[in-house]
């Protein structure tokens, strides 16, 4: 009777390693989603900002200039 025994601990370390990866990058992905949605939002909202303060701007230098 012959018993053979397999080393299969580097298959199941690199089935490991491939299952980490998958969830990792399917986190990643899905991190970086929720991330940018409300970045863009932030970034529209000081955009609509700063064009609301140049038209201020100049506003109060018409004012001024009639003022004169």
């Amino acid at each position: 009777m012959m018993i053979i025994i397999l080393d299969i601990s580097q298959r199941v370390l690199g089935q490991s390693l491939s299952t980490e990866r998958h969830y990792m990058s399917i986190m990643n992905s899905t991190t970086s989603h929720e991330m940018r949605n409300p970045l863009n939002s932030i970034s529209s909202n000081i955009d609509s900002q700063l064009q609301l303060t140049n038209q201020l701007k100049n506003l109060m230098g018409e004012i001024e200039m009639s003022l004169e």
